[in-house]
């Protein structure tokens, strides 16, 4: 099935090549309308699969400069948004985990220079910079003014800017850092050929994406305005073999839902042994996100109904409710229940939410819960759901009722 263009607000997307080999035919395998809780409102997110090389991407897709205004301003975009720093919240463990993994590598050269693209508030440097390998520079390159400030504010070097637009040295650098970055670019290969520019020839390209094979179901849902392009094992081996980096090394380590590899043209100067290329598996790609489509509906109806359970028996108690959450999983939320008729509040740690309205409702600090007389708390994330729970606990005790969306192990 070719891939259908008509859209509502057509000038609002744009139909795109397949970014690895540029053919123009494609099959399209999903399409869902998104809620984003944005000034891009309600959005259409379709996936296609390239009828040539099988690489699956989103086509067609919200139009490049939109996005990029939105990655600059917009509070809930990567890299505006507000975590816990905390060594028991979820992002730093899995930075820690990324580090370990990178620095089994760093570890084989006593001195060095190391590039995280799209590095956010640095988070991942910092994990890195804990390795304590004193001979190590470490830089970042972000496009968001206010995320580099935070990175610099935390003694992290960091110049604001876009891949391609960078004005960094070429071959400057031993080691390249892509971490969750490379799916939300608009060309893939042009931004991997320009990290190859920056890479010393025998330097090493850490990267992390997730795996299409594999796709999380939540909420907001795995495919997304974001996230555009959609890697197997295959298929970034390959992106990454046209750079000659022919040698990878991938983290076994890591969860399924994520290819986490270490790919160059020469592993063992890493000390690393090179394991061997990823077998074909664009079927196993498109097997995959068609089943993806009629799990989700199914996931989302049952999330649906408990959600519905949980407040209406906190109605016929006349409790007060809170949504906990002012992002993604809360706008996916509104499209199944009525927000201002449930809830009260929402409540979010981001101070920069603090104060402001979402979706209608008033954002409250956590530290407000029981001067706002809240006494029944909906949790809306997912991966952050236990240590919202132990926020909650330390600051209110038992005295508020608390339910999550999400049922069953949270996992790294």
């Amino acid at each position: 099935m070719e891939t259908d263009k008509t859209l509502p607000n057509g000038d609002f997307y744009e139909e795109v090549l397949c970014p690895i080999c540029n053919n123009a035919k494609c099959a399209e395998l999903y399409r869902q309308t998104k809620r984003t809780g944005t000034a891009l409102g309600d959005v259409i997110v379709t996936v296609s699969q390239c009828r040539a090389c099988g690489f699956v991407y989103n086509s067609p897709r919200i139009r490049t400069e939109v996005m990029d205004e939105y990655y600059f301003s917009n509070l809930l975009a990567s890299g505006q948004i507000y975590r816990d720093r905390s060594a028991d919240g979820h992002y730093p463990k899995l930075h820690s985990q990324r580090a370990a993994f990178l620095g089994k590598a760093l570890s084989a050269h006593s001195q060095g220079r190391l590039l995280d693209v799209g590095c956010g508030q640095g988070d991942f440097l910092n994990a890195v910079r804990s390795l304590n390998l004193s001979g190590w520079e470490l830089q970042g390159l972000e496009p968001s003014a206010e995320a580099c400030s935070v990175a610099r504010s935390n003694g992290l070097k960091v110049k604001q800017g876009y891949l391609g637009h960078d004005r960094l040295e070429e071959h400057s650098f031993d080691v390249i850092t892509l971490v969750s970055v490379l799916e939300h670019l608009p060309d893939p290969k042009v931004s991997v050929d320009r990290i190859c520019r920056l890479l010393k020839p025998d330097g090493i390209f850490f990267v992390e994406v997730p795996n299409v094979i594999h796709p999380e179901l939540t909420m907001s849902g795995f495919f997304s305005l974001e996230h555009i392009q959609h890697f197997t094992p295959a298929s970034l081996a390959r992106l990454c073999a046209e750079n000659d980096w022919n040698e990878f090394f991938v983290d076994d380590d890591a969860s399924e839902q994520v290819i986490r590899m270490v790919a160059s043209r020469d592993l063992a100067g890493w000390g690393l042994q090179p394991q061997k290329p990823p077998d074909a598996d664009a079927q196993q790609a498109a097997d995959a996100v068609r089943r993806y489509q009629t799990e989700e509906n199914q996931f989302l109806e049952v999330l649906r109904e408990r959600v519905i359970n949980v407040v209406e028996g906190w109605q016929a108690s006349g409790k007060t409710i809170a949504l906990y959450g002012a992002g993604a999983h809360t706008a996916a939320l509104s499209s199944h229940i009525n927000l201002s008729e449930n809830c009260q509040f929402l409540i979010d740690g981001d101070p920069k939410k603090q104060g402001r309205e979402f979706l209608g409702l008033p954002v409250c600090a956590p530290d407000q819960i029981t001067s706002l007389g809240i006494d029944a708390i909906l949790i809306s994330s997912h991966r952050f759901q236990d240590e919202i729970i132990k926020t909650i606990r330390k600051l209110c005790g038992d005295e508020v009722d608390v339910a999550t969306c999400y049922l069953g192990e949270v996992k790294v």
